[in-house]
């Protein structure tokens, strides 16, 4: 396991935020954590959710605060799904969290009013497939009113002790009516007591109403932006040295690193962690080594190209053979001479 020793910055941004918005303001704090993959989102959101009991300035304010009952993740997929899946989700999560919660308070250690949760999986379930067998959109739009209304009283009376921490991973995904209540959910001042904490990679296929929603509210100043950007020179040693040890990489194989991480913690702990599988970087006894020609293994396609490049041209000269050694090897490596 790496150390959290990058993002430390980001985390502050998050924690200073929370404390003020959530902890003095009792408010609705909501974020948009975006960043290409491997940036380290995930990594810094569960850093994030973990310093809330960890951190003694915050969890000394929340004393009653337990992640495992007041943290409620989802992920969405590419694959579509049905309205109001993840919300779907969401509330069999807070209906399971209520098990719990009804232990606690028959052993004398919780006092809470439960809720309708059951009814509003049910309200979801029968709204999506109304949805999905054509009712009228006036028709759909007034159960929507009715619906979102209800959710956000019971989010409300959800969070009025304890703060509630709903994380959303993916959000790029989401389908059109999951966005409208979580639209209405994030516009709505005080909504709940807690956090809304929404992923977004900024690869890949994305609902493109998301963006749209998303500007608005941070335009409204109801939503703030979190952009992971590529890593400074450097990281990288960092990261290894308090993993594997100082001095087990050399300064050229540290620019390799550097050129095939793209600058993202992330990348560069599956990196270590291919090494490892490939037998490239292993311990022997109590610490650990790197194989003969790692530095070779390592190198980026595009390195290896252009070192293979200049060995032929060397001559100034590419025959028939060293051309097709060339296109073979561009292959082999995935990219296009």
């Amino acid at each position: 396991m790496f150390d959290f020793i990058n993002r430390k910055r980001e985390l502050q941004t998050l924690q200073e935020s929370f404390f003020d918005h959530v902890i003095k303001g009792r408010g609705c704090l909501s974020y948009l954590v975006q960043g290409r993959k491997g940036s380290g989102k995930t990594r810094l959101i569960h850093e994030f959710i973990n310093s809330l009991e960890a951190d003694k300035r915050i969890a000394s304010r929340i004393p009653k605060f337990r992640r495992r009952l007041h943290v409620i993740e989802y992920e969405c997929t590419r694959e579509a799904s049905g309205p109001y899946q993840p919300f779907v989700e969401i509330s069999k999560q807070m209906q399971e969290r209520q098990k719990t919660f009804r232990i606690l308070r028959q052993l004398g250690m919780l006092a809470i009013s439960f809720l309708p949760i059951h009814d509003m999986i049910e309200d979801f379930l029968k709204l999506g497939t109304a949805i999905n067998s054509g009712e009228t959109a006036e028709s759909i739009q007034a159960r929507e009113t009715k619906l979102f209304r209800k959710y956000l009283k019971i989010l409300k009376r959800k969070s009025e002790s304890v703060p509630l921490v709903i994380y959303i991973k993916n959000v790029q995904w989401i389908d059109d009516h999951s966005l409208e209540l979580l639209h209405a959910l994030i516009d709505t001042e005080k909504s709940l007591w807690g956090m809304i904490i929404l992923e977004q990679d900024e690869e890949g296929a994305v609902n493109p109403n998301v963006g749209v929603v998303f500007n608005k509210l941070i335009d409204d100043g109801a939503l703030s932006r979190l952009s992971l950007k590529s890593m400074q020179k450097g990281f990288e040693m960092e990261m290894l040295e308090s993993r594997f040890g100082p001095q087990l990489f050399t300064t050229t194989e540290y620019e390799h690193i550097y050129t095939i991480s793209e600058g993202c913690p992330g990348l560069l702990v599956a990196c270590a962690e291919d090494w490892i599988r490939k037998g490239w970087l292993y311990q022997q006894e109590d610490k650990w080594v790197t194989v003969d020609g790692f530095e070779n293994k390592i190198k980026a396609p595009q390195q290896k190209l252009l070192d293979l490049l200049i060995t032929l041209l060397q001559d100034g000269v590419i025959s028939t053979r060293e051309r097709i050694l060339i296109n073979n090897f561009a292959e082999e490596w995935g990219i296009g001479a």
